[in-house]
């Protein structure tokens, strides 16, 4: 079979055309706030190498965004912001593509330059203020999802979907996440959090409810040079401890005991 080089040529450049109009259409704003040579960079540290396809690394990073920012919270809801109908197929392979490295340097990358740019403006009396949250989310009724995550068990039996549990430490300034954990439903919001322990910063402030409270978690913030504030533990007793100051009859401050 002939082949013809013009025809390569034509397809070649259409391919580029099209390459350059998803790098350049999608999300303008946030192409100015993640250059291309930075998520190149990234790609270069990971040793990632790819081919030069319609979606690129950053082309597939800024649609995976606009899906997350769409109301849809869809690929296709986002390929169609720009014009092209039918090709969510190819956003879904792309994202299967691309390394967890690249995201999670990437996260770092924003986060450093978040904290470079606020500076002291984004802390309380010298602490980062980190508060920290957890929740559930269900996923479709896979069996990998099932024997990874697990189903929730009640009286009426196991859940019909696979749950999974998080746990989410971000500045209250600035609401960006400088860190997070997602488990199987059977453990626990306070091992999730231990597991961030390394992600903070020494002297970071943590606010939290009662799931982050105890004696035994005091300990542990205090080992790894974290502040706390939290809910008062519901087996607390506040009546049998010393009090140092009383402002009020419900305002007072207490000493508390902690042993390692």
């Amino acid at each position: 079979m002939r082949i013809n080089k013009k025809n390569i040529n034509k397809l070649k450049n259409r391919i580029k055309a099209t390459r350059q109009e998803l790098e350049s259409n999608q999300l303008r704003t946030l192409k100015r706030m993640i250059p291309k040579n930075r998520i190149e960079h990234i790609c270069c540290e990971e040793n990632y190498q790819y081919r030069r396809r319609i979606l690129t690394p950053k082309a597939t990073i800024l649609h995976m965004i606009g899906a997350a920012l769409s109301r849809e919270g869809s690929f296709q809801s986002s390929w169609h912001n720009i014009g092209q109908f039918g090709q969510s197929d190819i956003l879904s392979k792309a994202r299967k593509r691309l390394p967890t490295k690249i995201w999670n340097n990437l996260n770092q990358w924003i986060k450093d330059a978040i904290d470079q740019e606020f500076g002291e403006k984004a802390k309380w009396r010298g602490h980062r203020v980190i508060g920290v949250d957890g929740t559930c989310v269900s996923m479709s009724d896979e069996v990998e999802l099932s024997e990874r995550y697990g189903k929730s068990k009640s009286k009426f039996g196991l859940s019909r979907f696979p749950i999974a549990q998080m746990v989410f430490a971000f500045t209250l300034k600035t609401r960006v996440t400088v860190a997070h954990q997602i488990g199987a439903y059977k453990l626990s919001e306070q091992e999730l959090l231990r597991r961030m322990y390394a992600q903070m910063k020494n002297g970071d402030l943590i606010i939290g409810d009662r799931h982050f409270a105890g004696a035994n978690l005091y300990v542990e913030y205090r080992q790894h040079g974290l502040e706390f504030i939290t809910r008062t533990h519901q087996c607390l007793k506040i009546d049998r401890l010393k009090r140092v100051k009383e402002y009020s009859k419900r305002d007072f401050i207490v000493e508390l005991p902690l042993m390692p």
